[in-house]
Order: C-alpha cells, then sequence, then structure tokens
C-alpha cells in the first residue's frame, strides 16, 4: 500500500469525492489525509472524508502533510476553476520537493532522483536556462573557497560533455588557447563548463555528460555519478555540483544555490517548475538586470537573493590593443563588455556574436576587421573555429571569462550558504 495524500476542492460533490478515495484504496493507495483546496459550489464546509483534513495555503500544506503522514504520493482530486495549470505545476513542485509522487487524471510526475554520492560536503549550482551565468557564479563561489582552504573539486555535467568522465588536474592542465586546443585533438568538445572551470577556478575538475532534461531537470541520461567517484578519489575536502542548462546535478547537496537571469519571465519562477527549483535553493543569484527581482522572495519568504554583474576578464592583457570579442552574448550586452575592456586600456573593441551558432560564425568571422587581440569565450566552437582561425591570421589569442561581482561581494553569499569566511 502507498500512504497518500489527497487534494480536493469544493467544486465536486462529497460523495463523488468519497467514491473516488474508494477506488485509490481498491488500487493499493492508503489514504492519510486530506488538503482541502478551496470552492464552495458543491459544499458549504470543508468535507468530512473519514481522514484528517487541512485548509491553507497548499503549497506550504503538502510539504508538512507529506512529512507528517510519511505519504509517497500525493494524488490531486481537483480541477479548475479552483486550481488552474500555473497552480497545479506549484502543486507538483511541492510534492516533488517533499520527495512525493505528484499524479492525477492522465499525469506522474516522479521526484528527480538525487542519490546521496559522497560523504564529502557539496555544494550545488544549478540554473534556470542556459547561459543564465552558473558557470561563471560556480568559479566564483568555488575560488572564494579555494582561498579559504576549502579544497574543492567541481564537477560538471553537459551536452558536449565527454563519454567517460574527464579529471583535469589544477596546476597540471595547460589552460589557456593551447589546453583547449590539446582536448579538441583528443576528440572532445574542448569548450565545456568543466574546462572553463579548469581555466578560471583554478581547480581540479571532471567533466560528464548528460542528454535532455525534464520539466523538474531530470537528464533522460547522464554519468554523472561517475564523474563524482572519480572527483572522490582526487581526495578534495569537498565538491561543487555544475548544473547544465535546466538540468539539476542529479545528486544530493548540502547547500545548493539557482542561478538565473534578472530578465526571465518571472512567470518561469512563479510557476511552472519553477516553485521546485526554488525549494531546492538555499540562496538565487540573478544576474544582470537593474530592477528587483521580486518572485523568488515572494515564492520562498527568507530566501536569500543576491544580484551579480557581469565583469570582462582576459586571460591575456588588452592594454593598448584592438580587441576582438567572440562571444555567445547578445549585441546588447556588447557596451557593459566595451567599456570594462576599455578601462583596462583596449584603444578599441569590435565583436562577433555567433559563437553559438557554427553556421554563421566562419562567415562573422572572416568578415571582422583586423584587431591586434582575439579574446573568445569557453563556449560553444571556441576551440575547433576561433582558436585555428586565430592561429591561421596570426592574432594574439586570449580566453575571456565573464566573471560575476556580487552586491555585498562573493564571501556574503559563502556565508548565507553556511560557509564562514576565515580570518
Amino acid at each position: 500500500m502507498a500512504a497518500c495524500v489527497v487534494l480536493v476542492d469544493g467544486e465536486h460533490y462529497p460523495p463523488v469525492v468519497m467514491a473516488a478515495l474508494a477506488e485509490l484504496r481498491a488500487g493499493g493507495h492508503e489514504v492519510r489525509a486530506a488538503i482541502f483546496l478551496g470552492g464552495a459550489e458543491k459544499t458549504a464546509t470543508v468535507p468530512d472524508l473519514g481522514v484528517p483534513v487541512v485548509t491553507g495555503d497548499p503549497v506550504s500544506q503538502i510539504g508538512r502533510m507529506v512529512a507528517e503522514h510519511a505519504a509517497a504520493v500525493v494524488v490531486d482530486l481537483s480541477d479548475e476553476p479552483v486550481v488552474g495549470h500555473r497552480r497545479r505545476f506549484e502543486l507538483a513542485g511541492a510534492a516533488l520537493a517533499a520527495g512525493a509522487v505528484y499524479e492525477g487524471g492522465g499525469f506522474r510526475f516522479e521526484p528527480p532522483p538525487r542519490p546521496r554520492l559522497t560523504e564529502l560536503p557539496t555544494l550545488a549550482v544549478s540554473g534556470t536556462g542556459k547561459r543564465t551565468g552558473k558557470t561563471a557564479v560556480a568559479i566564483e563561489l568555488t575560488r572564494h573557497l579555494r582561498d579559504q582552504g576549502a579544497r574543492p573539486c567541481i564537477v560538471t555535467m553537459g551536452r558536449g560533455g565527454p563519454p567517460e568522465p574527464v579529471v583535469l588536474r589544477a596546476g597540471t592542465f595547460p589552460g589557456g588557447p593551447e589546453g583547449l586546443a590539446e582536448l579538441a585533438a583528443r576528440g572532445l568538445h574542448a569548450a565545456s563548463d568543466y574546462v572553463e572551470d579548469a581555466v578560471f577556478a583554478g581547480v581540479d575538475t571532471v567533466g560528464t555528460f548528460r542528454c535532455g532534461a525534464g520539466f523538474f531537470g531530470q537528464t533522460v541520461r547522464d554519468n554523472f555519478a561517475a564523474g563524482v567517484a572519480a572527483a572522490s578519489a582526487l581526495e578534495p575536502g569537498m565538491l561543487v555540483f555544475e548544473g547544465s542548462g535546466t538540468a539539476v546535478p542529479p545528486a544530493a547537496a548540502d547547500r545548493s544555490v539557482l542561478v538565473t537571469s534578472a530578465d526571465l519571465d518571472p512567470e518561469f519562477l512563479a510557476g511552472y517548475a519553477g516553485p521546485y527549483r526554488l525549494a531546492l535553493a538555499d540562496a538565487v543569484v540573478t544576474i544582470g538586470g537593474d530592477g528587483a527581482l521580486a518572485r523568488p522572495a515572494s515564492a520562498r519568504p527568507g530566501l536569500p537573493v543576491f544580484r551579480g554583474r557581469y565583469r570582462a576578464e582576459p586571460s591575456i592583457a588588452v592594454d593598448g590593443a584592438t580587441v576582438a570579442v567572440v562571444t555567445t552574448a547578445p549585441v546588447a550586452a556588447a557596451p557593459h563588455i566595451a567599456a570594462q575592456l576599455g578601462a583596462q586600456g583596449a584603444s578599441e573593441v569590435q565583436f562577433v556574436h555567433s559563437l553559438a551558432d557554427r553556421r554563421r560564425l566562419e562567415a562573422d568571422l572572416g568578415a571582422a576587421p583586423g584587431c591586434d587581440v582575439v579574446l573568445v569565450e569557453v563556449k560553444a566552437a571556441a576551440a575547433d573555429v576561433v582558436i585555428p582561425w586565430a592561429a591561421r591570421q596570426g592574432r594574439a589569442l586570449g580566453l575571456l571569462h565573464n566573471a560575476v561581482d556580487f552586491e555585498g561581494g562573493v564571501a556574503a553569499l559563502a556565508a548565507a550558504l553556511g560557509y564562514a569566511t576565515t580570518s
């Protein structure tokens, strides 16, 4: 028998609900409690269903009732107009975050597996989508933890990740364009997040692959567990798990950070799978924008929210140089990057924005005006297109990291996650 909590509303005639409960019991469910979602067309009072029935905000009640009644399943017997589609995803997120299956008419969502894969301390960094800044946030946090003596190792997963986990050791991986070229020569996608982490965080990193990501961040296939095993064998002091796109690291973590763009449609945090992602988070980082992002606070009161801004960090000096930046960033980001490189002495900054579009990239590079220095992000076609092109052109080549500066500093974010700064 699967212990369950049911969601009911007042738009259903109570005898109809009772009949549905009887069918659930006959089908192997042990109905232990119910949450009344409202509605008064078919009943003027909270119905007597023969089990404890609670009212109040269902999103918060689901977690409490699942824990109190050791429920494995939340069965939704409600419907419009009491529960619309957006609200239903909030209820699903609450159930999955509590570790329970969420099911109803024609649907079933299971909690994404997040097993404990290591006894080491763990920090997970995930995002609401691709290029929200999670790699940059992971690098900043890792640098801070490294400087505090925590000896972190980063485990990433990516759509371009290797078929078997690849370990890059700090101090031995050459970094720079030559390191990317070496990996590309081995037949690896050399612009994956684990490479960027190795180059700019200065710690051991392990790269894994993942394919697909469902509504709640579960991959279709990945080798992340093997990557965690490989990382643990390096005997680090802690592990930093880095997600990919909307995919959540498929492992339990002691602390979690959710990274999002400040211009994200608020609906993607307040609705859909947003509440589930927020439920996993111990802090949220929003990158860019000037206005307040109120949705995380309204969805999870008390959840710390930190604002971050990108800072251009080239791997080579640009003082006095004409610079061509090859980037995945949108055109709107160009003035910000140009101003920062100008502050570092660049005499002129040009842009090629098609790094993530291989169909356009070659042509755009060919049409780019002359320059002294090429800076390329460690993303997309950097290793197999841009680096060889720059070599053929005889241009000086460096890597560009989009570092993140946090309001209050990275130490404040680390402290909010429970990593106190040592003096």
